[in-house]
């Protein structure tokens, strides 16, 4: 893999694969971008523009419970809060394959002005040394 990195932040602006095992060099002339393999004593023209935006590999399947959890350490009762835990959608890096469950049950959606979704919980009378745990995981 070659990365080009944003030198001033430390971004990594673009990942491409190199065709060789060994590559350890890099040139530009102008019009194309060619790397040389050191073991094979090839060289090769690299894609430097293609219509792919994203490439994903090594494909892996995760189960993620997420466990979001409101202390009230006092000394009164916290009368009323609410709390938004985002909502996951796919996107060009995951996939949700099951459905969310939500426990306990979200209060309500609400969505922003983007069109983002999140679960509002709207708790209520928390005393002290009480704890609330929202927890949205896939279901079985």
């Amino acid at each position: 893999m070659r990365y080009m990195v944003d030198p001033v932040p430390g971004r990594v602006i673009i990942i491409t694969e190199v065709p060789g095992p060994y590559t350890n060099s890099l040139c530009f002339d102008g019009t194309s971008l060619w790397t040389g393999d050191y073991q094979n004593y090839v060289t090769y023209k690299l894609k430097i523009w293609d219509d792919e935006q994203f490439k994903t590999d090594n494909e892996s399947r995760s189960r993620v419970t997420y466990t979001y959890t409101v202390d009230n350490y006092g000394p009164g009762t916290v009368k009323e809060m609410d709390i938004y835990l985002a909502i996951p959608v796919d996107r060009v890096n995951q996939t949700i394959v099951d459905k969310i469950s939500y426990s306990p049950e979200y209060t309500s959606i609400v969505t922003d002005q983007w069109g983002k979704q999140s679960a509002r919980y709207h708790l209520c009378n928390l005393k002290p040394r009480e704890s609330q745990s929202l927890q949205p995981t896939p279901a079985k």
